[in-house]
């Protein structure tokens, strides 16, 4: 005869018992359940949170203050990046008309240009081409415009005092011929004024020949 104690620890092995329910039981659960407003999940309730409502506005707000400030910007943006490459352009087209003009050209430390791969040399020649040249032999020449806005700032950059300082070394012969040619033209001017004094006085001289001519002519009658 099992005592109490035996049965226990048979029936911690087995399996717990189901109990089935029944037809009307199963219908009493398939039925819709209804709950009062103040149990419903918080999520619902959270909708109508004045708090809530208030908090949503000003992050609206915000919003389309955000958006508003990012549409006004993409505009002045779409405008500064077309005028920039106008302006970079022309720039680059003046440029090559100045250095052909000097005809004169620039080496361009590599160090200074920003580049993925670095060249071992850098040229600006006097048809506005910017020359990489590379340790492998490699040559890439292209117009200058066609970098980068970053590349030709700081090629410009680098070339301005030395175009300046040519500028002025150009300036100075141009100045050292306007001044050759002012006193060439102001002594060739002496000159004519002689030559036209002397060519006056001929025809004077030759208007009273035959007037003293005439005269004594009629006195010896």
């Amino acid at each position: 005869m099992s005592t109490e104690g035996e049965k226990t620890e048979s029936e911690e092995g087995m399996p717990p018992a189901t109990i089935e329910a029944t037809p009307e039981e199963e219908k009493e659960t398939e039925k819709t359940q209804f709950y009062p407003s103040h149990s419903l999940p918080s999520e619902e309730t959270e909708v109508f949170d004045e708090k809530k409502i208030e908090k949503m506005k000003e992050i609206e707000k915000k919003l389309d203050d955000i958006l508003g400030l990012i549409e006004e910007e993409t505009m002045q943006l779409s405008e500064f990046i077309v005028e920039e490459k106008s302006l970079m352009k022309e720039s680059c087209i003046f440029l090559r008309k100045i250095l052909k003009k000097l005809r004169i050209s620039f080496k361009i430390p590599a160090n200074v240009v920003y580049l993925i791969e670095k060249p071992k040399n850098i040229f600006l020649n006097d048809e506005g081409h910017l020359i990489l040249v590379y340790e492998d032999g490699r040559v890439i020449s292209k117009p200058l415009e066609e970098y980068s806005p970053e590349i030709i700032m700081t090629v410009i950059w680098e070339i301005l005092p030395e175009l300046a300082n040519s500028i002025r070394l150009y300036r100075e012969k141009i100045s050292r011929r306007v001044s050759f040619f002012d006193k060439v033209k102001k002594e060739f001017k002496n000159v004519f004024r002689v030559f036209a004094s002397s060519e006056s006085e001929s025809e004077e001289y030759m208007e009273e020949e035959p007037e003293k001519d005439l005269s004594k002519a009629i006195e010896e009658e």
